[in-house]
């Protein structure tokens, strides 16, 4: 019996010294090397809103998206979520629309709508139930955005808004044709 106690004394005093091995030595322990993620990604760059009082991450919506592999992706939004809480803007301010991992896009539109009447409960697979926006049949602006990253003057009375931008890039693949695609959602206040 004394033979096992001392084992097992033995082998509790061996763990612990093992466990305590280098501490109090003040060495630090070296951090980690951050890692870049090179997965090729199936859908549009994100792009933030940039503006004098902070920025915004876009809601992804509808988009159309090629790899250089040929992989494809075809995404169709029927009601758009969108960021809260608002982002506040100034009329008259201008704003930037900045590609955070990607290219900017060739082109990209925009709509202004009023938040007001168009934004609705519905009940999604991933999130369960939230508030989207539901797009009316027309905006209260529009505007052709040019630049890089792409500018826009606010333009819009005091109120809340639902931006919503439509980009396009060239197609990676040579025998595709039509562009790629990305509808971009954000949420204002204009003061």
């Amino acid at each position: 019996m004394r033979r096992i106690w001392l084992i097992v004394t033995t082998l509790a005093l061996a763990v612990l010294v093992t466990a305590c091995a280098g501490m109090g030595t003040g060495a630090a322990s070296p951090t980690p090397t951050p890692t870049v993620d090179t997965k090729p990604r199936l859908a549009p760059p994100d792009l933030l809103l940039e503006a004098a009082s902070g920025q915004q991450l876009d809601k992804l919506g509808s988009y159309q998206w090629v790899l250089p592999s040929g992989f494809a992706a075809n995404v169709q939004a029927h009601g758009y979520d969108f960021p809260t809480p608002p982002l506040t803007l100034k009329s008259g301010e201008t704003v930037r629309f900045v590609a955070r991992n990607g290219s900017q896009p060739a082109t990209l539109a925009l709509a202004a709508y009023p938040q007001q009447g168009n934004v609705k409960q519905v009940v999604t697979q991933s999130a369960g139930v939230i508030n989207a926006f539901i797009l009316p049949p027309s905006a209260l602006a529009q505007a052709t955005l040019s630049g890089s990253p792409q500018t826009w003057t606010v333009n819009l009375k005091p109120g809340a808004y639902i931006l919503l931008l439509k980009g396009t890039w060239p197609s990676p693949v040579k025998a595709r044709t039509a562009p790629l695609t990305g509808e971009y959602v954000y949420s204002v206040k204009v003061q």
